[in-house]
């Protein structure tokens, strides 16, 4: 058994647990409290979230783009909302929303690519859905820097190897149980917390899939 010290400990945070950005600041309290284990977090999508691009994707299938604009600037607004919620620093809060502007027309620009060829294929439709996972780690990464606490981002991609089956896929649990180790060993020697998008995982051509609901 490892002692105390080498002790690790992992805490899921749910779309329940991240609803607005009090929800957030709540589990950044929950991460930062001091503890002689060592930590890894995971985090699902802001509540609704998922839901939200599953949506967005069927409506830019039917070449709403109107619609589309309409709901990816509430999605933009929601996450925009949470990070001045959670980080204080004009600066740092600046920077974050920068990063989730460039993120969301990232997403944005993907589904206007769908709307216009009026195609939605089982890998897209992943990429789409995968960014929700990743923008709340990002929100929960500000927030913990913001704090003091020592965090880092560390993609799912680079941790959970799968079959490559779109929307529901199946971690490859030798290639992942050897890239945690390699990944998060030395984050976490380096006493900064890990925290992963949940949900998400890599085609072995390297693609982003989803785990399905639950897989987190």
């Amino acid at each position: 058994m490892p002692s105390r010290q080498q002790a690790l400990e992992l805490f899921k945070f749910g779309g329940a647990s991240l609803a607005d950005a009090a929800a957030v600041r709540s589990a950044i309290s929950i991460i930062a409290a001091p503890r002689r284990a060592r930590l890894v977090t995971v985090v699902s999508a802001l509540a609704g979230v998922t839901d939200r691009f599953l949506a967005l994707a069927t409506t830019a299938l039917t070449g709403d783009q109107d619609a589309v604009n309409a709901q990816m600037t509430a999605v933009f607004r929601l996450h925009r909302d949470v990070a001045v919620g959670i980080v204080p620093r004009l600066r740092a809060q600046r920077a974050l929303i920068a990063d989730i502007e460039m993120a969301c027309a990232d997403l944005h620009t993907l589904l206007h690519g769908v709307s216009s060829l009026r195609e939605l294929t089982p890998r897209t439709r992943d990429f789409i859905v995968a960014r929700g996972e990743q923008l709340s780690a990002q929100l929960v990464v500000a927030g913990l820097l913001a704090r003091k606490i020592r965090a880092e981002y560390v993609d799912a991609t680079d941790l959970i190897f799968t079959d490559g089956a779109f929307g529901g896929a199946f971690p490859d649990l030798y290639r992942t149980d050897r890239a945690v180790r390699e990944t998060l060993l030395p984050i976490l020697r380096r006493r900064t917390v890990p925290v992963v998008p949940g949900f998400v995982g890599a085609a072995p051509d390297g693609a982003v899939v989803t785990l399905g609901r639950g897989g987190s």
